[in-house]
């Protein structure tokens, strides 16, 4: 029985594992250590923003996709940070002035459909839609997963969409 439980529970075990992992009922290893990379990553660039120098320079050139924006938020939130509202506040206004430009591209993409602007020329407003969409979602195949796979690892659904975190 112990050696049949312990493949049952492997993505290429006897009990149906892959067709497990396949369906979504459990979540591939290595999407898991792909995720558990990512919370990794997240937490050491949280320290990093905490000492003010770091902080400063991330501003004038660190962005963040949405996914990643809201679990660094979550992160801050239950973190042993120094100065959490300080780096919360670097996030949200980088955030912001993000979404702001991207709101701006996009307008101009708009515009720019309507047959009274065909002569203009394209400018960086060309690929807005796909930049959006890489800020919406963020790299394809880290956040663009089965939910239903990766509730042991504490994904959840939020108020503002998919939520990361880690269960106690």
């Amino acid at each position: 029985m112990g050696e049949e439980a312990e493949t049952d529970n492997h993505p290429a075990g006897k009990g149906g594992g892959v067709s497990k992992v396949y369906q979504g009922k459990r979540c591939c290893p290595v999407c898991e250590f792909l995720w558990s990379s990512d919370q990794m990553n997240l937490h050491t660039l949280l320290h990093m923003l905490d000492g003010k120098d770091f902080r400063e320079e991330f501003k004038s050139s660190g962005v963040l996709c949405l996914p990643h924006f809201v679990s660094a938020i979550e992160i801050v939130g239950r973190s042993n940070l120094k100065n959490p509202a300080e780096v919360a506040h670097s996030l949200i206004d980088l955030e912001a002035g993000l979404l702001e430009r991207l709101q701006r591209l996009l307008s101009e993409f708009v515009r720019k459909q309507d047959w009274k602007f065909r002569e203009e020329p394209p400018g960086p407003e060309v690929k807005a839609n796909f930049l959006a969409l890489s800020i919406l979602v963020g790299v394809e195949g880290l956040y663009s997963y089965s939910l239903r796979a990766h509730t042991k690892l504490g994904f959840r659904e939020g108020r503002y969409g998919l939520l990361f975190t880690k269960e106690e």
